[in-house]
């Protein structure tokens, strides 16, 4: 009996141990998923900003462009306007004046050498300017590129971080599980040897106690009501409960370990001479077993 008993504690201690790896594992295995999705959320919006933010710059830069372009070309096509008329107006001007020979050529000549002047002004301007919004653009690229490897990297050190604690978490309670078991099977075993002795002991007080001990109608013992009895095997029975859902079994696993050993109270109460036949019967029945 206590044989069986001791065992069906061994199997439950071990069942225990290994509910605890699987709940264990299981955490782990959830919350390492839980950090694995927040890490891509937070990987993907990274990605995304960047893309956002290196479209923007792209497209402030290729407005700018488009900007300075126009405004050159507009200025160019002014000046080209200026040259025509000027140079349209200039005989009727220069003859207006008297101004003829040499110095009208000069005068024709100088009209030209403007028009070319404010033409490379303009281009020299615009290729100014291209080349600022050029350089503004790559410093603009470059500062955003080195925030994302910036915030990259900071989030691959977070995502590390938490997965070491989380393999040290999972070590932790694989490690408490082995322990709790170890000190689980090393106290069964001496409770184990304790009760075989136990038993030995009470067998021979309960063989000197029947071979000695008379029975009459009129005799009366030690007066303990049943109620009594059954208030205590209840008390017992919440214990052993106790004790199985502390091993970490839970349901009909939990009830039946609380009903042996509810059970083995009642056989000690019995082989003790505690209780008489009759009560044990009733204990029992109120267990669930068929008197025998």
């Amino acid at each position: 009996m206590l044989q069986a008993q001791y065992e069906a504690q061994r199997r439950a201690a071990e069942e225990a141990e290994r509910r605890k790896r699987e709940a264990a594992q299981a955490a782990y295995d959830k919350n390492v998923a839980a950090m694995n999705n927040a890490y891509n959320s937070q990987l993907n919006s990274l990605k995304s900003n960047q893309e956002s933010t290196l479209g923007v710059l792209q497209s402030n830069y290729d407005q700018g462009v488009a900007g300075v372009n126009k405004q050159a070309d507009a200025a160019n096509q002014q000046a080209y306007i200026n040259y025509m008329m000027s140079k349209r107006d200039l005989p009727q001007q220069l003859t207006a004046q008297g101004i003829s020979g040499g110095a009208a050529e000069s005068t024709v000549a100088g009209l030209h050498n403007n028009y070319g002047n404010s033409r490379n002004t303009i281009d020299s301007g615009r290729n100014d300017s291209l080349a600022d919004l050029l350089a503004g653009y790559n410093s603009d690229k470059a500062t955003a590129q080195q925030n994302y490897n910036s915030a990259l990297s900071n989030l691959e050190a977070q995502k590390a971080s938490q997965q070491m604690q989380l393999e040290q978490k999972l070590a932790n309670m694989i490690a408490d599980a082995e322990t709790t078991n170890y000190e689980q099977q090393f106290a069964l075993s001496q409770d184990y040897i304790n009760q075989m002795a136990a038993v030995q002991q009470a067998a021979a007080e309960a063989a000197q106690k029947a071979s000695a001990r008379s029975y009459s109608a009129n005799n009366k013992g030690k007066s303990v009501s049943t109620n009594q009895y059954q208030d205590e095997l209840n008390n017992q029975y919440q214990k052993y409960l106790q004790q199985q859902l502390a091993y970490g079994l839970t349901g009909d696993d939990a009830v039946n370990g609380a009903k042996l050993g509810s059970r083995d109270w009642i056989f000690g109460m019995y082989n003790g001479g505690q209780i008489d036949q009759a009560t044990m019967d009733m204990l029992m029945a109120q267990l669930g077993y068929q008197a025998r």
